[in-house]
């Protein structure tokens, strides 16, 4: 299998993202035993923000190229952050993680992916009554055309799943102007934490 590694990210000839995945999850890994000590140490506001510095910001460089693959391959980097968020609240294990990524504000690995992509979609499209709009859909004005998909590897990627996703989210959130960024990304995510099982989406 031919790969190599450009910009911080493994690309293979399959785009499968497997190589990339396994180092992430590798990373991931030996800071699990880090925030294990650490949280003997620092109180729990230092370990949140070691979390989104150093554990968030690796999980997000480059998730809108990697994110859609499949859950398959995706598995051992969300078990990884799964770990590190339930060291940092002393839970279990085999505690329930969604609850306690919704009652810390903390998007776990998919979440993150369908955050990401859709707060790119919003501000490339620009203000909603400049985007691409289907002219022919009265009943909802803001619905994107979506492009025909005949291949799984371009319904996983971001050109697809962007406007499709988009076309999923309120009007009232959708229809927002890019200069209330910062209140469609509140909103946005309080939408995506409502979905029980993000699988859906993909």
């Amino acid at each position: 299998m031919k790969s190599f590694k450009y910009l911080g990210l493994f690309l293979e000839n399959n785009l499968n993202w497997k190589m990339h995945l396994e180092y992430l999850e590798k990373i991931l890994l030996i800071a699990v035993h880090k925030f294990y000590k650490l949280r003997y140490i620092c109180p729990r506001n230092i370990m949140k923000l070691l979390y989104h510095s150093l554990i968030e910001s690796v999980i997000m460089y480059g998730i809108s190229s990697w994110g859609g693959t499949y859950y398959s391959n995706v598995i051992g980097v969300y078990k990884a952050q799964k770990r590190i968020v339930k060291i940092i609240y002393f839970r279990a294990i085999r505690s329930a993680t969604l609850p306690l990524f919704r009652d810390n504000n903390i998007l776990p690995l998919r979440y993150l992916y369908v955050f990401r992509v859709l707060k790119i979609f919003f501000y490339r499209s620009g203000f909603v009554h400049h985007r691409n709009l289907n002219v022919h859909d009265t009943r909802n004005p803001y619905t994107f055309k979506i492009k025909r998909c005949n291949l799984e590897l371009f319904r996983r990627c971001y050109l697809y799943m962007a406007p499709f996703w988009f076309h999923m989210l309120p009007c009232e959130v959708k229809s927002l102007p890019i200069c209330q960024g910062n209140n469609f990304e509140k909103q946005m995510k309080a939408f995506i934490f409502n979905i029980s099982d993000i699988e859906v989406f993909f």
